[in-house]
């Protein structure tokens, strides 16, 4: 491609790379179409990508959706059953008992000589690993189970010898066949308020659904984390992400320090403080402090040059930096030649 022609004609002009900042917490994955797998890692809000490749549109597949509770941990959301053909969670894969009246988990199969692990609550379901099988000496019929809620191992009493039913089948089970499935929030948007990530094999109840969806296309965006280098896709909304410039300005007065790490820092380490409404150019970052899960930034101040870490938001979610844009800095100088133009007619 012509850069220029040889007439003087400009074809094209050099621009700076593009970046984005995101405006929430976000999936960074691994393949332009979302396909359930868990993401690379979760970009944090404040991060900034250099983009690499897109956005793009991504048209998805028809998905069949269900609101339904975790055996673990009981939360609830809505996960995705099956997508494009793909099933991404189904019933009868495992089998599981759920407890109705409270019996004893023990160690071993014979009950004359076991012992006690501890009590099953009515309601706590486990995962069917040997039997059931009928007790010759007692009448009574056993099966060693997992405990979906700690994971402990042992052998439950199903049926009593006099009929007391302890512990009956649960069919409606669903249990997840992907590597690894999200928990989210609502029944229309796939790609954010993911509560947490299902593990393969991990179990749930059906709450409601299965309910056939077409989720709408997304624009997908390629990019590269500037605090780590890592590489994935992530869906671009003006919601999710915003154009980022390597300028902020300070919003609360705050502390420049010579060090990235906040936690091992001491009075040695301060540079100085720097005050609400000065300007900062980005020499590097947004980084994490991960002992103090701190986004920071090497910065220079604009003042007097001074260069130091400086913190973009604390941890109770006080904002001491914001991103300072190119529209800003245009309204700022039109406002310093307003004040000049109305001082020289005073004069």
């Amino acid at each position: 491609v012509s850069l220029s022609g040889n007439q003087g004609s400009v074809f094209l002009k050099e621009r700076p790379k593009p970046f984005v900042s995101c405006l929430m917490d976000l999936p960074l994955e691994k393949n332009f179409q979302t396909t359930g797998e868990a993401p690379t890692r979760s970009l944090k809000t404040d991060e900034v990508l250099e983009i690499l490749e897109g956005p793009r549109q991504d048209v998805r597949d028809a998905v069949s959706r269900a609101r339904v509770k975790t055996l673990k941990d009981s939360l609830t959301g809505w996960v995705t059953l099956s997508s494009g053909g793909q099933v991404q969670a189904q019933a009868g894969q495992q089998r599981f008992w759920e407890c109705m009246t409270g019996v004893a988990i023990t160690d071993g199969p014979n009950i004359k000589v076991c012992k006690v692990l501890r009590k099953l609550e009515v309601g706590e379901v486990v995962r069917l690993l040997e039997g059931p099988e009928i007790d010759k000496d007692t009448g009574v019929t056993r099966l060693k189970a997992l405990c979906i809620q700690d994971n402990l191992e042992g052998w439950v009493t199903t049926l009593g010898n006099a009929g007391t039913v302890y512990a009956e089948e649960k069919t409606d089970i669903y249990s997840v066949v992907c590597e690894a499935l999200p928990l989210q929030k609502a029944f229309i948007d796939l790609s954010t308020g993911t509560l947490r990530m299902l593990q393969k094999d991990e179990a749930f109840e059906v709450l409601e659904g299965p309910k056939e969806f077409q989720p709408e296309p997304a624009e997908r965006m390629k990019g590269r984390a500037v605090a780590d280098g890592q590489v994935g896709w992530v869906t671009v909304t003006n919601k999710r992400v915003k154009r980022w410039y390597p300028s902020y300005i300070c919003k609360q007065s705050c502390v420049m320090q010579d060090t990235l790490n906040t936690v091992s820092a001491g009075p040695s380490n301060t540079v100085r403080r720097v005050e609400e409404g000065e300007l900062l150019e980005v020499l590097d970052g947004p980084q994490e402090d991960k002992a103090a899960s701190l986004l920071r930034i090497k910065a220079k101040a604009r003042k007097d040059q001074a260069v130091g870490w400086i913190t973009l938001k604390g941890n109770q979610g006080t904002v001491f930096l914001t991103q300072w844009s190119r529209k800003d800095e245009e309204q700022l100088k039109q406002k310093q030649r307003s004040l000049q133009e109305g001082l020289g007619k005073d004069a």
